[in-house]
């Protein structure tokens, strides 16, 4: 439940509570033997496994593509595949630290490729 206090100059004030409600369908998808079909979230990857820290483990581009060639060193068979459950987005910094606080912007460009303002 989230809450939101409103105040005004003449000093009336109300605090209100609200909640989300998840609104049932009547239709819905099924697979061809008629169960209902789920959502599955896969782990794909992690930050130890892109392509900077195959550089930082190995040293350069091309000792990275010898390692590519002579093996899979970018995929974690322990890992790769496993089913996730009650994930959160998290929006990470360039160093890969959790960045708490993120201004989102969209820039939207005229066909001409200027910025439009």
């Amino acid at each position: 439940m989230w809450g939101i206090h409103i105040a005004n100059a003449k000093r009336r004030d109300a605090e209100v509570a609200f909640e989300a409600q998840t609104e049932r369908r009547d239709i819905r998808t099924v697979l061809k033997n008629g169960e209902d079909k789920t959502s599955v979230r896969i782990l794909k990857s992690t930050v130890r496994m892109d392509e900077q820290a195959l550089v930082q483990e190995f040293g350069d581009w091309h000792e990275v593509a010898q390692a590519l060639i002579e093996g899979d060193p970018e995929i974690d068979m322990e890992i790769i595949g496993k089913k996730l459950k009650r994930t959160h987005r998290l929006w990470v910094d360039s160093g890969g630290n959790i960045a708490y606080r993120v201004n989102l912007f969209r820039t939207i460009y005229n066909p001409d490729g200027t910025e439009r303002e």
